[in-house]
């Protein structure tokens, strides 16, 4: 009988002591979700920090890129109006020219025959 209760007793033992490194197992995997769960969420808000950070540095970069673009498309557009300025006064004075070439090679010819022909009382 003593065996049989000295067995009885171990078995026992043996229950509450795996019952107590069962519940402390448990413990310590909630343990360790909770601090899982509080590491995951300040790894989201330091990644979202860092996004946000990234965000405003790349918006910065782009609005600098939109305003060198713009004053160099103002530098450019002054640049053509200056040019357009100038070739339409160089083509004035080229229409002018031409104008004049094309008058006194009309008129020349009749001009010299005129003056051949001498007509007396008329002065040029």
């Amino acid at each position: 009988m003593r065996l049989f209760d000295e067995r009885e007793k171990r078995i026992e033992g043996a229950k509450i002591e795996a019952e107590k490194m069962n519940t402390l197992a448990e413990h310590k995997s909630q343990t360790f979700e909770l601090e899982y769960q509080k590491a995951r969420n300040v790894a989201r808000q330091e990644l979202n920090a860092i996004k946000q950070s990234a965000d405003k540095d790349q918006n910065e970069i782009i609005e600098k890129a939109r305003h060198s673009a713009k004053e160099m498309l103002k530098v450019a557009d002054a640049e053509l109006i200056a040019e357009e300025s100038k070739v339409r006064s160089e083509l004035a004075e080229a229409s002018d020219q031409v104008a004049h070439e094309i008058i006194n090679t009309i008129t020349e010819p009749k001009l010299k025959k005129f003056e051949a022909e001498k007509v007396p009382g008329v002065a040029l």
